[in-house]
């Protein structure tokens, strides 16, 4: 004789720590995402929170808006799958890399709007090594890059395209 197990039924939320207002956490239940075209939805299983997420919980970011939930570098199993998704299926352990591109100045429309005279504007060129700005095709190219299988083995890493201003 066998026993019939009864099915579970996935909950419709799912159990965040958000930051409300700087250095304010608090735990709630959130109304879960439907992954769109070409997307899949993870249910995470460890979650690691790195310094942005901390400058983040405190508002070191201008412009921020709250509520925000910290974390983005994740390991889980995947929970939904919609059409587009090739390669991956309902139940596969997955990680999720993450690496960050850290700009110098760029030429773009942010740069012209440098607060302060255009000394001010001149020094911080200057104080670039290779003593121009960058472009954002360079930025672009650097994004690209780690989007694609040639960075397949690199995670958790910030690449900094900055004309070496990092480096001094």
């Amino acid at each position: 004789m066998t026993t019939e197990q009864p099915k579970q039924h996935m909950s419709r939320t799912y159990t965040a720590v958000q930051a409300t207002q700087p250095g304010e956490l608090e735990v709630v239940e959130r109304a879960m995402i439907e992954p769109a075209f070409g997307q899949v939805r993870i249910r995470i299983e460890a979650c690691g929170v790195c310094h942005s997420d901390a400058l983040t919980v405190e508002g070191g970011f201008p412009g921020l808006t709250f509520p925000r939930v910290p974390g983005h570098e994740v390991a889980g199993k995947i929970e939904a799958i919609r059409p587009g998704v090739q390669g991956w299926k309902e139940g596969q352990r997955v990680g999720v890399r993450v690496n960050v591109v850290a700009p110098g100045p760029v030429e773009t429309g942010m740069l012209n709007r440098f607060p302060g005279n255009s000394a001010k504007k001149d020094a911080l060129i200057s104080s670039v090594p290779v003593k121009r700005v960058g472009e954002p095709e360079e930025i672009a190219e650097a994004i690209v890059f780690l989007s694609s299988g040639k960075s397949s083995y690199i995670t958790g890493a910030s690449l900094a395209v900055d004309g070496g201003k990092l480096a001094r």
